[in-house]
């Protein structure tokens, strides 16, 4: 009788998650904006209409997100914002499911679960840009560490293409996760995992052969270490700054808990937490003698998604990755479980300061609204127009197309030599009818095409085809001349 209460409780455990799912599948998706999902959304949009990536627009990110917006786009038919979001927490919510298989641990389900739908707004993890197929290839790569030797060939396959491609063609400051699961199945030296290999790399390299291996390594590598990262801080800074930040907000917390209640704090609180369930946990396995190669090889990956990009949303593979391991583990833990359980529950903390903002808001932008009510008052379905310094949706709700190769403008892009003239020749090529400049977006980011682009706005200025209107507050507008 006790056996089978187990069971039933088991299947009501599983009946739950699911509906669990299917609650957040109708109520998460529509949430949230983010920038640089935008930016993949409106690239995949354009390659839908044929347009070439890194040819006929300008990115310096890796291609899968375009793709994935552009398959999603091409068989709908249709180019929208919330709709590529859909099929990506299916591929999530699979991943999950996935791993139950595997494991067939309860636990480890439902935290899973929690996490993911927890996290899924803070940290972006349902839209489609690098992280959260940079996460789903690490919790994938748990499982092939882990099961290889009794997986069967066809799984073992496809999570090995499914990580090699997503490592390489998300975000390329991932391709050193991609060589060490390729450096573990070398070591174990047998035809069977060479073959694997070759295989796995084949996606991603007929990626890259079909954009051109050049165009490729310009867009992805050589455009970010040259020109973004400038911009940008080193790993140092960002450890130096994150920590402090940690220390300062614990401070400041214990000096005055009502302080609790900002969610910057919780997250520093979070995410402090979690890296200290990682050593503590990494300690037990090593007191209890259950190092071996292929935990010392998962190690090894999670210490690059810890140590490769250390800010925000970038943490996600790291978080969800810790999570995984410590489920998996339970039985080695004692103490530190307190501590697992402590760290979910700030997880939810973050949740609820999350969305509950965007709930009371109704998720509305005014500035969207904007745009919204600008563009269609001055240009026809059949114009292009150009948002600077950047408002990607914009073009995607007012299915206006961008009127140059550079559709959004920030100061590392204008870094680059003759940017400003391609710009502007692409105006003159394309008979731009409207150029929006969002000043009050460009002085408040130090985005202002003013000081980073002058002769853009010199060109605008000075153009006898252009009336320049300033009477919307915070906008600059160039409205192009019906000229018969």
């Amino acid at each position: 009788m006790h056996v089978m209460q187990l069971v039933s409780l088991k299947k009501y455990i599983i009946v739950a998650c699911i509906l669990f799912h299917v609650a957040i599948l109708s109520s998460l998706v529509p949430l949230g904006r983010f920038g640089d999902s935008e930016d993949a959304l409106l690239g995949g949009c354009l390659i839908s209409q044929g347009k070439v990536l890194y040819q006929d627009f300008f990115s310096h990110h890796g291609p899968l997100p375009y793709y994935w917006a552009a398959l999603i786009y091409t068989i709908t038919g249709t180019c929208d914002i919330m709709t590529p979001h859909i099929p990506l927490v299916i591929l999530s919510l699979a991943t999950i499911w996935i791993v139950y298989f595997f494991t067939k641990s309860l636990r480890t389900l439902t935290v899973l679960s929690f996490l993911f739908m927890t996290l899924a707004l803070h940290y972006y993890l349902f839209m489609p840009f690098p992280q959260p197929f940079i996460s789903i290839a690490g919790i994938l790569s748990f499982l092939i560490l882990i099961y290889f030797q009794t997986m069967p060939t066809i799984f073992l396959s496809l999570f090995f293409i499914l990580c090699i491609s997503f490592f390489v063609l998300a975000s390329p400051i991932y391709i050193p996760c991609a060589l060490l699961l390729t450096l573990f199945f070398l070591l174990e030296k047998k035809l069977r995992y060479s073959l694997l290999v070759v295989l796995g790399y084949i996606p991603s390299l007929i990626t890259m052969l079909s954009i051109g291996i050049p165009t490729w390594w310009y867009h992805n590598i050589e455009f970010n270490f040259r020109w973004y990262q400038p911009y940008d801080k080193s790993i140092l800074k960002q450890y130096g700054e994150t920590f402090y930040h940690y220390i300062g907000n614990i401070v400041k917390i214990l000096e005055h808990p009502i302080l609790i209640t900002n969610v910057n704090r919780i997250e520093n609180l979070f995410e402090l937490t979690t890296l200290l369930l990682w050593i503590i946990v990494l300690y037990r396995l090593w007191k209890e003698h259950i190092i071996e190669k292929k935990l010392l090889f998962f190690i090894a990956l999670l210490s690059l998604f810890l140590s490769l990009h250390f800010m925000h949303f970038h943490k996600t593979p790291y978080i969800l990755y810790v999570f995984l391991v410590a489920s998996f583990y339970w039985k080695s833990l004692r103490w530190e479980r307190y501590l697992y359980i402590c760290a979910i529950f700030l997880a939810s903390i973050i949740a609820l300061q999350t969305y509950m903002p965007i709930i009371q808001t109704n998720n509305t932008d005014a500035r969207l609204q904007t745009y919204e009510s600008i563009i269609p008052t001055y240009t026809k379905p059949s114009d292009t127009v150009l948002l600077y310094p950047s408002r990607f949706d914009a073009y995607l709700t007012s299915h206006r197309n961008p009127g140059s190769y550079y559709y959004f403008l920030m100061p590392w892009i204008i870094d680059q030599p003759n940017t400003q003239e391609k710009v502007i020749a692409d105006i003159q090529k394309n008979s731009v009818q409207l150029i929006i400049l969002d000043d009050l977006d460009g002085k408040m980011n130090v985005f202002d095409l003013h000081l980073t682009a002058p002769k853009v706005v010199q060109f605008l200025d000075t153009n006898p085809l252009y009336t320049k209107n300033t009477d919307t507050k915070g906008f600059t507008l160039y409205i192009r001349k019906n000229i018969e």
